[in-house]
């Protein structure tokens, strides 16, 4: 069996099959929550982020244009609700301190090694908590979401050109503020 794109469930979703959205749910959810918490900082505040973001995305199905990425679509009412949460919280966009990376290595070099890992990837997090968040969340998209240019410049509506401008000054910030530390190692 072939399995349907999103941007074909999206249509059936538009067509009536409100079943459908449960589909779209399972394929984005924890996505979501990972994306929203890293914009956030905070767990429980990136669910309700999630939450309200297919509450819209549901609501407002019928804008969605299949033949553009439905993804890019989803991600940017996730955005926006992200970003009305922080105003709301008139706080710092914080990230959540990354998740331990143990090593395959034997058990006396993998401790040691996950350590200095994880030193540096709380490093790398506190740097990024320090630029501007319209840099910050161009890196959150392509270096953690992993999201092509494109579909960056979407999401955030930004010219193509600007993302890329956007990453590499966000690239320069971090390395001012890691000073020797070489972050195209982890990013």
């Amino acid at each position: 069996m072939i399995k349907e794109t999103d941007e074909q469930l999206a249509v059936r979703v538009q067509n009536g099959d409100k079943e459908t959205f449960g589909l779209i749910i399972d394929r984005y959810e924890a996505a979501l929550i990972r994306y929203t918490t890293r914009l956030l900082g905070n767990h429980e505040s990136a669910e309700d982020v999630t939450q309200e973001t297919f509450l819209r995305a549901y609501r407002d199905i019928r804008g969605f244009d299949p033949h553009r990425k439905f993804s890019s679509w989803l991600y940017r009412i996730a955005h926006n609700q992200a970003i009305d949460t922080v105003r709301k919280r008139r706080g710092t966009v914080i990230l959540e301190e990354a998740e331990n990376v143990a090593s395959e290595e034997d058990i006396h070099h993998s401790t040691r090694k996950r350590l200095d890992r994880e030193h540096l990837k709380n490093m790398l997090d506190g740097a990024i908590k320090q630029i501007p968040v319209k840099y910050r969340e161009t890196v959150i998209l392509r270096f953690y979401e992993e999201r092509e240019y494109d579909e960056i410049a979407e999401i955030l509506h930004l010219p193509i050109g600007t993302v890329g401008t956007y990453i590499s000054r966000a690239k320069i910030e971090l390395k001012k503020q890691l000073n020797d530390i070489n972050i195209e190692d982890y990013l």
